[in-house]
């Protein structure tokens, strides 16, 4: 014989028939191992209090919250390598070619354009596999210009 319960919503659409156990969301907290109201129901209220100043506030923190988790960090970077194949792989073959000690550190070198220390290398004739090792040692600040002009 099949469990059934009946929803506790006085609004429920199943207007208070009992329904089968696979209708109410498992929940450890209430008797039974389920919610006292379906998932109907629950979807509903959740809904409406998405549409409240205190809903999207909630929604809102718990955004910053999964955007500061490494899951997140470690999804953004897969996606962000995914659209910029060309790029990555001309970046991890000039890290490469440093770790390996064929290729100076960026950090040694002084930059291009003002002098200063050199954080990074640029890529300045762009990232395609024949343009991978044509870098450039310069600064943060000048890098950035130089991407913006």
């Amino acid at each position: 014989m099949q469990k059934v319960r009946v929803c506790s919503n006085a609004d429920c659409p199943h207007n208070g028939d009992p329904q089968p156990i696979g209708n109410f969301c498992p929940d450890t907290r209430y008797s039974g191992g389920v919610r006292h109201q379906c998932k109907k129901c629950v979807s509903i209220y959740h809904a409406a209090r998405a549409k409240t100043d205190a809903g999207r506030a909630r929604a809102a923190d718990r955004q910053k919250i999964y955007r500061r988790s490494p899951m997140y960090k470690r999804l953004s970077a897969i996606r962000y390598a995914n659209r910029n194949k060309e790029r990555t792989c001309a970046r991890n073959y000039v890290n490469k070619q440093i770790l390996r000690g064929k290729f100076p550190r960026a950090s040694s070198q002084v930059c291009t354009v003002c002098g200063n220390p050199a954080q990074m290398y640029h890529h300045h004739n762009g990232y395609e596999a024949e343009h991978r090792m044509d870098v450039v040692p310069v600064c943060f600040v000048c890098h950035k210009a130089q991407h913006i002009t």
